[in-house]
């Protein structure tokens, strides 16, 4: 059965990491808006994450997560689980610009925890929007806010970052006039736990 894009629940989401690499690093933020396709209401996921070690000073001048604000915050064990119960609708689809990044730490996350993993498929803005606004200079996630005109007052927060990537794949989808789940994943690579 080929499902409609109107027929699914969409969960944006974004991580925040103490490394740019899943087998040193771990997750301090994790955030997620979930949302269907012209409605107006969304549910909001957004948590702060012990990691249990200390958060290197260069990250905290990207991110602005100091260890005080994580210090008496749950671990990850705690927090994944929940974020998985949020994300348990079987028609939910997963979006993050560039999808490998945050994939590959919720993926190492899963492997530490021996926890069961979800079926959900992620689908990645950063590959949609270089197929859907071809000939761009840059293709972060600032760059195209900024050229696309969606309002962001802050990034490299999880869920400023989830907001950009929600907006962000409504742009993508309202350009592409693609009406299935089946035709867009023909855009992009599907990440999965």
């Amino acid at each position: 059965m080929t499902l409609t894009l109107e027929e699914l629940t969409f969960v944006a989401f974004d991580t925040e990491t103490t490394s740019l690499s899943p087998d040193s690093g771990r997750i301090i933020e994790l955030s997620g808006i979930k949302f269907r396709l012209r409605e107006d209401k969304i549910e909001l996921f957004n948590k702060l994450i012990n990691p249990g070690e200390s958060i290197p000073e260069e990250i905290t001048q990207i991110n602005g997560i100091t260890n005080a604000m994580v210090k008496d915050k749950p671990k990850a064990e705690e927090i994944i689980p929940e974020f998985f119960k949020f994300i348990e609708q079987p028609e939910t689809v997963l979006l993050a610009h560039n999808a490998c990044f945050d994939m590959s730490f919720m993926n190492m996350e899963v492997r530490r925890l021996r926890i069961t993993k979800p079926s959900h498929r992620c689908l990645d803005t950063l590959i949609l929007a270089r197929k859907v606004y071809p000939g761009l200079e840059k293709y972060s996630l600032p760059e195209l806010v900024a050229c696309l005109g969606i309002k962001q007052e802050k990034f490299h927060r999880a869920l400023a970052d989830s907001f950009s990537v929600k907006e962000l794949f409504l742009k993508i989808a309202s350009k592409t006039n693609i009406k299935t789940l089946e035709k867009l994943i023909n855009l992009t690579k599907v990440f999965t736990f």
